[in-house]
Formats: C-alpha cells, sequence, structure tokens
C-alpha cells in the first residue's frame, strides 16, 4: 500500500488513500465527479463504478492516453477525457451545471488556490 512511479514524473497514490479520498467524496449513483488528474485511470475507474459520469482531466498526453485504453479495454463508458491543465477546472461543467464533487490528485503545488475553494 504505498505510492507507485507510473510514468511522467508522475505517481499512483496508494490504495488506501485512493479509498479514503473517494469515501470521502461521498459519491452519489447519479452524481458527476471532476477530477483533477487522471494519473493512470485507477481511481477514475473506481469513481466510474460509483457515479452516473466522471470528468477527468489529465496534463501529461502519455499517461492520458494509457489511461483512455484502459477505460475502453475495462468497458467503461462513463468516462469523459479531456488533455490540459486541471487547475482551472472543466469550463463546460461550469456553463452546464456544477458537478458533484471534485477530487484533486494532481500535485497540490500547480493547483491554483482558486480552484480549491470553488465550492
Amino acid at each position: 500500500d504505498i505510492d507507485l512511479p507510473i510514468g511522467c514524473g508522475q505517481h499512483l497514490t496508494a490504495p488506501s488513500v485512493i479509498a479514503w479520498m473517494v469515501w470521502a467524496l461521498e459519491v452519489q449513483k447519479r452524481g458527476r465527479v471532476l477530477e483533477i488528474g487522471t494519473g493512470s485511470g485507477y481511481q477514475t475507474s473506481v469513481l466510474s463504478k460509483l457515479c452516473r459520469h466522471v470528468y477527468t482531466i489529465e496534463r501529461e498526453a502519455a499517461l492520458l492516453t494509457s489511461a483512455q485504453t484502459r477505460f475502453t479495454e475495462q468497458g467503461l463508458q462513463n468516462i469523459i477525457t479531456r488533455l490540459g491543465n486541471g487547475a482551472r477546472g472543466w469550463i463546460l461543467l461550469r456553463l452546464q451545471r456544477r458537478e458533484d464533487g471534485t477530487i484533486h490528485t494532481q500535485h497540490l503545488m500547480s493547483v491554483r488556490f482558486a480552484a480549491l475553494t470553488e465550492h
């Protein structure tokens, strides 16, 4: 139960920490979650089983491509991905309706304070 390197200078957060973050989010079956930092897609896959839609942003193209392949292989169809800087959130969600929860998994030093305090 440790963090593991996944390439591009990133790491997979320890499974126990992921479980705690998902639990603390109190995901609802019909909810929408914004995940900032797709990484390997492990946490995204977990969230996709618990809520209606997961919107996930990753800044590293290689990691996002690998994660998208995993989602396809697993038959996960409720995950919407985007390549970009998650510090700005996801404008489409802001224009339509707010997400029900946001989970930040990217390195917190790169997240702007406003992104953490929007809710």
